[in-house]
């Protein structure tokens, strides 16, 4: 069947072109009315196209930052930074608190931390030949 009538309208999000929507052979002409409402179809497919790839691309991300994160290098720690509590710690981070544990004083109470309940290892750092020098809470 050859196309008589033919209507087509991009899908933009942001001056992007992000898909199209083609309409072929109706049983009349198109008309006015019938290209603002595919205009609304496509802004809202637009929008529809824009956040799924959004999506998958803070997936992959976050993947990425996960797989490095785990890949167990250094020690890594996400701490709230209103409350101090720890929600989340790769194995490599659990390792060295671990080897530092029998300096630590226990705590009773999950609050902020202090440089008081922190392990003296945890709370120094090597700047050179000067190794006493002091480095901030960790």
């Amino acid at each position: 069947m050859p196309i008589e009538r033919f209507l087509s309208v991009p899908a933009i999000v942001a001056g992007e072109l992000v898909g199209q929507i083609a309409l072929a052979n109706p049983g009349r002409p198109y008309t006015d009315r019938d290209l603002d409402a595919i205009k609304r179809l496509a802004s809202l497919y637009a929008v529809f196209l824009h956040r799924l790839r959004t999506e998958e691309a803070v997936r992959k991300s976050e993947a990425r930052f996960r797989s490095v994160v785990e890949a167990n290098v250094i020690g890594v720690v996400f701490v709230d930074p209103v409350t101090g509590a720890v929600f989340d710690a790769n194995d490599e981070y659990l390792r060295i608190i671990a080897a530092v544990a029998t300096n630590c004083t226990p705590v009773r109470s999950i609050g902020k931390p202090s440089r008081r309940r922190t392990p003296r290892a945890a709370r120094t750092f090597d700047r050179g030949p000067d190794r006493r020098r002091r480095g901030a809470a960790l």
